[in-house]
């Protein structure tokens, strides 16, 4: 009789085969930084995402990635907006 487990497996990652995203987020204790949730949205060209949907330049919109400036509530708008817009 072999003793194999009847525990299911758990997969590493919750991203079920979508390769453009990164497989772990760094995520603190109540709060997701703006960082990982743009980079969620537009894994690629992220400032230049940022740039094109809210208005500003690349270098605010990398000002806000690397923490240096908080985004703006329409930053964070638009990219849950396009999160959310994939569920559908």
């Amino acid at each position: 009789m072999g003793r194999e487990s009847t525990a299911r497996r758990v997969r590493s990652s919750n991203f079920r085969g979508d390769k453009s995203v990164t497989k772990k987020m760094r995520i603190g204790a109540d709060r997701i930084s703006f960082r990982d949730l743009a980079r969620f949205a537009a894994r690629r060209k992220t400032e230049q995402f940022l740039a094109d949907r809210t208005g500003v330049d690349e270098r605010t919109a990398k000002r806000w990635l690397s923490g240096k400036s908080r985004a703006t509530g329409t930053a964070v708008s638009v990219v849950v907006a396009d999160i959310l817009s994939r569920l559908e």
